[in-house]
């Protein structure tokens, strides 16, 4: 191998490493664990689908590892799985673009919070039927009462925000 295709096999494998770090620190500070992010984009870096075994072999975890993360992976809907004709392995490969699979993440955080929302709506109903009987229960009513609308207007305020990100996202990949 020459010494330019050697410095380009480089550039390459450090450019990957970058993208592979930055979804990891994504990831994690979504809540979720880095495992997640090297393995999604380990899938999106390559061009091929990829087995089980062969993104243990380039993430370095073990197969039990990798497969637990792949399940998470399908239930966000982030990774597809599916068979080559004849052949009873089993590949996996992106679902979308990058920019659809940051939509997919910012829409599974607007049902979870729609759904912290209708919790909230649930509490502050207790709270406006409970009657306090001294000034300790007023205090903790009132305080509860303004942390929960704290709360609901901070969730309106995210949901127009990623309403905006989503709209200006989808006219980006149109």
């Amino acid at each position: 191998m020459s010494e330019k295709t050697t410095q380009e096999t480089e550039e390459l494998r450090s450019a990957k490493s970058i993208i592979i770090q930055a979804w990891e620190r994504l990831m994690e500070e979504r809540g979720g664990l880095p495992i997640l992010g090297r393995i999604l984009a380990t899938i999106q870096l390559s061009q091929e689908p990829l087995t089980q075994k062969q993104i243990s072999d380039k993430t370095n975890y073990s197969l039990a590892a990798v497969s637990q993360a792949l399940k998470t992976l399908l239930q966000y809907n982030a990774i597809r799985r599916h068979k080559k004709p004849g052949e009873r392995t089993t590949y996996y490969s992106s679902q979308s673009s990058f920019s659809q699979t940051i939509i997919a993440g910012l829409l599974r955080w607007i049902e979870t919070s729609k759904q912290l929302q209708e919790s909230i709506k649930q509490a502050q109903k207790g709270i406006n039927a409970f009657n306090p009987r001294n000034k300790e229960e007023t205090r903790e009513k009132e305080y509860l009462a303004k942390l929960l609308t704290d709360m609901e207007n901070t969730i309106n305020m995210l949901f127009t925000v990623f309403q905006k990100a989503i709209d200006e996202l989808k006219s980006y990949t149109a």
